[in-house]
C-alpha cells in the first residue's frame, strides 16, 4: 500500500472488471469489455461507487428495466483501511442486502492504477455460485 489514506483518495475511473469463479477460475465479464465507472473515495473515511456496461439500451419495457438494474452496481459508505484492505460499512446500496454488511476489498496501488479484488461471496447474478470481483481504476488527472 502506498501512502494510507491519501493513496487511495481521490476520483476513479473505471478501466476493467470481471468476476472470477473461485471453484473453477473461469472468468466472467457481466459488465463487457468497456465498463463504466466511477469511484470516489474521500480523505475524510467516505467512499461512493457505481459502474455499469457501456453498451446499454434505454429500458423501455419491465424487462428491460430487470436488466438494467442487474447491470448495475452502486454503494456508499464509511471506509477504514486495514492494511492492504479496504473495508466499507454500506449504509446505502443497489442491493438492500449489502447495507450494515462491511465489503472487504483487498487493494494494490501502482503506476496510477488502483486494482481492487473483492473477497469472495455468492454472485447474485449467477444463482449464488462463489466468485470474487476485480477491478481496475485509473485515477482521474
Amino acid at each position: 500500500m502506498t501512502g494510507g489514506r491519501t493513496g487511495i483518495a481521490g476520483c476513479w475511473t473505471l478501466k476493467s472488471s470481471y468476476i472470477e469463479v473461485v471453484d473453477t477460475g473461469e472468468r466472467l465479464y457481466p459488465y463487457g469489455e468497456n465498463p463504466q465507472g466511477a469511484l470516489v473515495i474521500h480523505e475524510s473515511g467516505r467512499m461512493a461507487v457505481v459502474f455499469t456496461p457501456s453498451a446499454r439500451a434505454i429500458p423501455t419495457t419491465e424487462a428491460d428495466k430487470a436488466k438494467a438494474f442487474e447491470q448495475l452496481v452502486a454503494y456508499s459508505g464509511r471506509y477504514r483501511l486495514e492494511g492492504d484492505r479496504f473495508v466499507t460499512d454500506v449504509d446505502a446500496s443497489w442491493l438492500p442486502q449489502w447495507i450494515g454488511v462491511p465489503q472487504g476489498r483487498n487493494f494494490v496501488l501502482h503506476d496510477g492504477l488502483l486494482d481492487i479484488v473483492s473477497d469472495p461471496a455468492p454472485s447474485p447474478f449467477f444463482d449464488g455460485v462463489l466468485v470474487t470481483g476485480k477491478l481496475t481504476w485509473a485515477r482521474e488527472a
